[in-house]
């Protein structure tokens, strides 16, 4: 099981629940500048990973692609999505 967490309504999120299909990549210390880029709040439908000059590679079991560096790429279905709520109740992922 892996579970991550978005802050608002990016376009990864609204992927994920649309295909039912996400990759995590896990990130060595060379990457992580380049990974950090790709959380840039950038336009619907841009390349975050074109964007932070990362190559994709394919998948073997999910559509979306992984990051060709990448040490190890967890190929992810959804099972579910949690809404975060602080102390008064309030969805956290409402932006």
């Amino acid at each position: 099981m892996v579970g991550y967490s978005v802050e608002g309504r990016k376009d990864s999120m609204r992927n994920v629940e649309e295909t039912g299909e996400f990759v995590c990549n896990l990130v060595s210390r060379d990457l992580a500048e380049a990974m950090n880029e790709t959380c840039a709040p950038l336009a619907p439908g841009e390349n975050e990973m074109l964007r932070a000059g990362l190559e994709a590679a394919p998948s073997t079991l999910v559509k979306p692609p992984r990051v060709a560096r990448s040490p190890a790429a967890f190929e992810c279905r959804l099972t579910q999505v949690v809404e975060m709520k602080d102390v008064t109740g309030r969805g956290l992922n409402t932006g």
